[in-house]
């Protein structure tokens, strides 16, 4: 009879104890979904409310930041990063460079601290500092050097809905210099929103200097159709960077009727990369029929190359 109610007492206290857990797990993540979807002063509260418990949510908050949506995993994991490195994070934070209106970083590369993780910092740096375009812009270069996959759809979000076009144009060389090959998706997948012809440009810069075959319908649509000429004069670099027979078409077509004389440039040293008969015939018809001076030079020099 007692080792009953001992076992029913003991069975009662386990799923109280379940309940209670489950009840402050979900409560964490109530929190960090209002933390990631609110603006830099609601994130930044609720954020230092977490870190102020310390080692409690740390479970909570670890199971969010594997398996939540992207920008809830952000959130959790600069979370994380607070409780267990504060002093680091702080200290880096304190130091961090603004960039200039360049993109270069104007004090140099900081200190970083010995085996600290700070790619959870610079990302909500990125996300959550929308009136410091400086600061921003310099959590990019950074991500940027780390080459981190958990850094891909911060960057890709910035890429898309940043503010600032010289943020975005920093992202989009970010995700260029990416080891994840997401990256490339990314890329393509933002040139349809994408309104700002430098922005565009320094997507198809980035595409290029991937040399990704998937990329290629893209950088073709590109050549085809962009009305920035800097667009189109990237997208035939890359296309022959890339070397794929599928651009043939449209290098020489930009080769032979592109108004601006710096994309038929680029196409001629693209079909001489290329290689192939078409290559040749539409290099030669250039040779014969462009007035531009430098488009007949690139010609002849990529003709005799094949």
């Amino acid at each position: 009879m007692h080792g009953w109610k001992i076992n029913l007492w003991t069975a009662f206290a386990l799923t109280l104890c379940a309940t209670m857990t489950a009840r402050a797990a979900d409560d964490v993540n109530a929190r960090i979904a209002a933390a990631a979807a609110g603006d830099p002063a609601v994130y930044v509260a609720e954020r230092d409310a977490l870190v102020a418990e310390g080692a409690a949510v740390l479970p909570a908050l670890t199971a969010v930041a594997e398996d939540g949506a992207w920008r809830q995993a952000a959130a959790a994991g600069a979370a994380i990063g607070w409780i267990e490195q504060g002093e680091a994070f702080a200290a880096f934070q304190g130091q961090t460079p603004r960039a200039t209106a360049s993109g270069h970083l104007r004090y140099g590369r900081p200190h970083e601290p010995q085996g600290a993780d700070l790619v959870p910092l610079l990302v909500e740096q990125l996300l959550w500092t929308e009136a410091d375009e400086g600061r921003r812009t310099a959590a990019v270069d950074l991500l940027q050097r780390k080459r981190d996959a958990r850094a891909t759809l911060p960057l890709a979000w910035a890429l898309r809905e940043d503010a600032s076009d010289t943020v975005r144009q920093a992202a989009a060389q970010a995700l260029e210099r990416s080891e994840d090959p997401a990256a490339t998706g990314v890329l393509v997948e933002a040139l349809p929103v994408i309104e700002s012809g430098a922005v565009r440009e320094a997507i198809a810069s980035a595409l290029a200097w991937r040399k990704d075959a998937a990329a290629v319908p893209a950088l073709v649509a590109l050549l085809a159709g962009d009305e920035h000429d800097g667009c189109r004069a990237a997208a035939a670099q890359g296309l022959g960077w890339i070397g794929d027979a599928r651009a043939l078409d449209s290098l020489s077509g930009a080769l032979a009727a592109d108004p601006a004389s710096e994309v038929r440039q680029h196409a001629a040293l693209a079909l001489g990369r290329l290689g192939g008969a078409g290559a040749r015939a539409a290099l030669e018809e250039a040779i014969e029929a462009d007035g531009d001076a430098e488009v007949v030079r690139l010609a002849t020099t990529a003709l005799e190359r094949l």
